[in-house]
This record gives C-alpha cells, sequence and structure tokens, in this order.
C-alpha cells in the first residue's frame, strides 16, 4: 500500500513539473512571437519611412537597445539595407532559403 502512495505522489509531482515547463515554454513562445512582430512592423515602417538610410538607423539603434541583429528582406530575398554591426555577404537567394543566423540575428522577409 506504501508503494502505491509513493507512486501517487511522484506521479503527481513529476506531472506539476512538466506542466510548469510547459506552461513556461508556452509564454517564452508567445513573448518571442510578439517581438517578432514588433520588430517586423517597425522594420516596414522604419524603411517606409527614411528609405534605406532610415532602416540602416533602425539597425543599429535595434542592436543598440535590445541587442538584436535584425536583416529586413524584399522579395528577392535580398536585404533592403546594410547593415554596419558585422555585415555578412547576403546576396540574392532563392526562395525558402534559411539564412544561418547568428544566436542574436533574426532575418524579416517584407
Amino acid at each position: 500500500m506504501l508503494i502505491f502512495w509513493i507512486t501517487t505522489a511522484l506521479t503527481i509531482i513529476a506531472n506539476i513539473v512538466i506542466t510548469r515547463e510547459i506552461v513556461r515554454n508556452e509564454h517564452q513562445r508567445l513573448q518571442l512571437e510578439e517581438t517578432l512582430q514588433r520588430l517586423s512592423r517597425a522594420a516596414v515602417s522604419s524603411y517606409q519611412e527614411g528609405g534605406k538610410a532610415g532602416l540602416a538607423q533602425w539597425y543599429r539603434q535595434t542592436y543598440r537597445n535590445e541587442g538584436y541583429r535584425v536583416v529586413l528582406l524584399d522579395d528577392q530575398r535580398r536585404p533592403l539595407a546594410k547593415r554596419r554591426h558585422g555585415d555578412r555577404n547576403h546576396e540574392r537567394h532563392p526562395p525558402g532559403f534559411k539564412f544561418p543566423l547568428l544566436q542574436d540575428e533574426i532575418c524579416i522577409a517584407a
């Protein structure tokens, strides 16, 4: 009988820990999704209002304030403006090409 209660208690504890981890991961995913949407809107807005120079300035400000290296891509998968911090050579790539991202780098297709 004691083994039953120990097994039941361990099962309950394991379920609590697993559920807590799932909730934490989902919360992080939602935060990342919100951040990506916010950055996407801001990048497009910066480009529309200031052109390439405005977008390049936004890149620098975003990297300085948030620590993200961001690239806004056109429909041909080419960057709309160059980044000054650690620019990599982004030539034209076929649709569906996934850029190898640095840990803090985000590519946004407009």
